[in-house]
């Protein structure tokens, strides 16, 4: 099943992102497949760090 992760910070708009994703979860789970993963971080430059160590250890 594909994955979709969504790095978030704890700022405001964040926070609204995090509420839209959520809102969409199941229609993305249900229509095409996704599964979605929220991952929180401290900052942008956390979610750079951690972007790239998932498409390191991406395996198609």
């Amino acid at each position: 099943m594909p994955r979709i992760d969504v790095y978030l910070s704890d700022d405001k708009t964040s926070l609204y992102i995090e509420k839209a994703v959520n809102t969409l979860k199941p229609s993305l789970k249900k229509l095409y497949g996704y599964d979605v993963r929220i991952v929180k971080v401290k900052d942008s430059t956390s979610a750079l760090i951690a972007l790239r160590e998932g498409l390191m250890n991406y395996r198609p």
